[in-house]
């Protein structure tokens, strides 16, 4: 090979050192710019992280399921008699000067800044903060007036310290309920129940614990956060949830939960009983809820055996063990029902007033075990899920009867509940359920008013038990515009009002049923919507037929409700754009004053099935040995 010269090489040299020189300065200036760039890039991923770390650090002060301890305040003994009273302002306070959105939209609180009015922050629970002395008022509140509906779940023994060891989500949960009524700080439910949801969803998906999960749950199904709509009420989904958990732990079958579990199960027998008495709360509870509502509910395995009646006897209390005896005869009437007759449609067969009658009367021979006030209340609840079915039936003299003996039982339902109001406050402290079914007992008897079945009953005791209901809702509501307080206000106008359930001719027809696939609960939600039509200002009803009910209003003529707060009232002004002639399914074009109530959302969508599949097993020829049932 040719090889240079030395001196060759050396005068190249300094030619490949300029070149090489000449080149760095040409890639300069793009390396530079890509330098630049690369740092613009590395300030944002900055500015990012940061951003990331403090709303991690803010989220940090709940409590969380998975690792209690490491994201909430661990609730240390108390030092002293003045630990008690430590920390009673929260530091959700210290929040109050930021413009900030609630993640959860409370009724009665504005989703405005928190300059213009008292605002929520997220995320904020600190035990110190609110104080323990207040906490622990809320625990004696919750076993003196709330556990009595949830008998044999909770300890009173156990300390809030040891509840919140236990699970933090059940310790707010009993917190947010004692709170509901608690004196002393007004403002304190308010805290803590606007971010008991965002606690319960990390607990319901951590898939650990879930025992006093589940507990939680029951407890804001039976008094969930306040709000303004059924559309937005989150109980039945929580519901969903916590019975898909319940089963998936294995709670459904007693005595086998270690065949849903990976680990070594050691329970003791008090555990074992805990949670056969938890499934039993999550059967009537969450059933009962979507029955109430017009939902369907599916039943899993049911115990009819011997063994199982004994096991029954020997794990429960006798008010739960009462209550769900009764709740087994009222799913079992439903799936009857639903089998053997077309509910959907307005003559469904002859059968359905025979099976009412009998169903009723396996009801009535179930004979309260105590003198609880509330067993006795849930039996006639229970009487009257059953005999709402008559409005199904086709007119004679069976659907006669039986209304009739409908209208006596809601009166009976609405007389015991102001009763045990004057004796114990019960509206205070009582159940969504319990409100459910006081408003069926109103609407029903406001039905068989508004027809030609007046002729057959004590309009006065009817008229005079409509307004207990009436006063019992306004004292129940726990927030203003919260469902309590609406459901008074749509009782008023409807009783109040002449066109409701009437012919252009005269004739009344309020025992008239056009709505029917929301089982009992159809009853009310048919009534709803002869109040929207009428005093939403809505000129077409869904479910009336063409020419058929006389018009509640005229042309340019607003409803009759001036006997109705102003504070209620709302002006809308004219949109740009937008027709003005009113129509059903565009609120905004509706004219002059109307109830600032969300019409569109007001109640939930009406395309649920009622079609739920007889259960093999039940026994109608033992059924016929029950006698005639007679009216109260």
């Amino acid at each position: 090979m040719f090889r240079m010269s030395n001196p060759e090489a050396q005068m190249r040299r300094p030619h490949r050192l300029l070149e090489t020189m000449h080149e760095m300065q040409e890639e300069e200036p793009s390396l530079k710019a890509e330098l630049v760039r690369e740092n613009a890039s590395l300030h944002e991923q900055l500015r990012s992280s940061k951003s990331s770390l403090s709303k991690t650090e803010i989220r940090a002060t709940t409590p969380s399921p998975q690792n209690p301890k490491a994201t909430t305040p661990a609730f240390p003994p108390q030092s002293g008699s003045q630990a008690g009273h430590d920390g009673q302002v929260s530091d959700i306070s210290s929040h109050a000067g930021h413009d900030y959105t609630p993640s959860i939209d409370a009724p009665g609180v504005s989703t405005g800044t928190a300059a213009d009015s008292f605002q929520v922050t997220p995320t904020t629970l600190n035990i110190d903060h609110i104080g323990r002395r207040k906490i622990n008022d809320c625990f004696v509140l919750f076993f003196a007036h709330y556990e009595v509906f949830i008998p044999g779940l909770f300890d009173p023994s156990i300390s809030p310290e040891q509840y919140y060891e236990r699970s933090p989500f059940l310790f707010w949960c009993i917190v947010a309920t004692g709170a509901r009524r608690f004196a002393d700080d007004p403002t304190l439910f308010q805290r803590v129940v606007s971010q008991v949801l965002q606690i319960a969803l990390r607990a319901l998906f951590s898939y650990s614990n879930p025992v006093p999960t589940i507990q939680a749950v029951l407890i804001l199904c039976l008094w969930p956060v306040p709000t303004n709509t059924m559309f937005r009420d989150s109980s039945h989904m929580l519901a969903g949830v916590a019975m898909q958990l319940a089963v998936q732990n294995g709670l459904h079958i007693f005595g086998r939960e270690q065949d849903y579990s990976r680990q070594n199960i050691d329970a003791a027998n008090s555990e074992v009983t805990l949670r056969f008495r938890l499934w039993i709360h999550c059967v009537v509870t969450f059933q009962s809820m979507n029955l109430v509502g017009g939902f369907p509910c599916w039943t899993t395995s049911e115990l009819n055996n011997l063994e199982s009646d004994l096991l029954l006897e020997r794990t429960l209390p006798p008010s739960l063990l009462y209550r769900y005896r009764l709740h087994k005869v009222q799913t079992d009437a439903i799936q009857a029902i639903t089998q053997s007759t077309q509910l959907l449609e307005p003559n469904c067969g002859p059968p359905l007033n025979s099976l009412i009658d009998i169903f009723d009367a396996q009801v009535k021979a179930l004979v309260p075990s105590s003198n609880v006030g509330i067993d006795a209340l849930v039996q006639k609840c229970t009487r009257l899920g059953i005999r709402a079915f008559h409005f199904f039936s086709a007119p004679d003299t069976a659907r006669t009867a039986g209304l009739v003996q409908l209208y006596a039982l809601c009166c009976s339902v609405l007389d015991m509940l102001h009763d045990l109001d004057i004796a114990d406050d019960f509206a205070l402290y009582s159940t969504q359920w319990v409100h459910r079914m006081l408003m069926m007992a109103s609407h029903s008897i406001l039905k068989i008013t508004r027809s030609e079945l007046r002729a057959h009953v004590d309009v006065e005791h009817g008229e005079s038990a409509y307004f207990k209901a009436i006063m019992f809702a306004k004292k129940r509501s726990a927030e203003n515009n919260d469902l309590d307080s609406r459901s008074a206000i749509i009782l008023t106008q409807l009783w109040a009002s002449d066109s409701v359930f009437c012919k252009r001719d005269g004739t009344l027809i309020g025992d008239r049923l056009r709505m029917r696939s929301r089982l009992f609960a159809s009853v009310m939600f048919d009534t709803f919507w002869h109040w929207r039509a009428t005093f939403g200002n809505w000129k077409a009803n869904p479910y009336k037929a063409d020419d058929d009910e006389a018009e509640t209003f005229t042309e340019g003529q607003q409803p009759a409700t001036h006997w109705v707060s102003p504070s209620v009232f709302i002006e809308h002004s004219p949109q740009p754009g937008v027709s003005t002639t009113p129509s059903a399914r565009n609120a905004s074009t509706l004219p002059g004053p109307v109830l600032d109530f969300d019409t569109l959302n007001a109640f939930p969508d009406w395309e649920w099935a009622a079609e739920v599949p007889l259960v093999d097993g039940i026994d109608f020829a033992a059924m016929s040995q029950f006698p005639g049932v007679e009216v109260d």
